[in-house]
């Protein structure tokens, strides 16, 4: 009986997980993950803004350096050099920045 109880529950819970990928802050979370860099301390650093070479740790607060990045709303070139837009999934939206860091700090503690 306990058993069929918790696997209620679990199924619910991944049900919320699955809609909440649609979520700006996890798209967010999940670029800003994909463009880190590693820091010393053994956490990662990631990008500070749209566009530049600044990354901030998200546990010691340190500055490594790292490639430059552009998650901006600046147009991809395709293979005959005609200017497209990015996939919103490759834009970072700065309104939901802060929350997108408050979400990865709390990951990795």
């Amino acid at each position: 009986m306990i058993k069929r109880i918790q696997s209620i529950f679990i199924r619910e819970n991944r049900a919320e997980v699955i809609e909440d990928l649609s979520s700006p802050i996890i798209i967010n979370a999940k670029l800003l993950v994909s463009h880190s860099v590693s820091c010393k301390c053994g956490s990662i650093a990631i990008p500070t803004g749209e566009i530049g070479e600044t990354y901030q740790c998200i546990r010691c607060g340190k500055q490594p350096e790292g490639p430059r990045y552009n998650l901006g709303q600046i147009v991809a070139n395709d293979s005959s050099f005609n200017p497209l837009p990015k996939p919103t999934n490759q834009l970072l939206h700065l309104d939901f920045y802060n929350d997108a860091v408050e979400l990865l700090k709390r990951k990795k503690r």
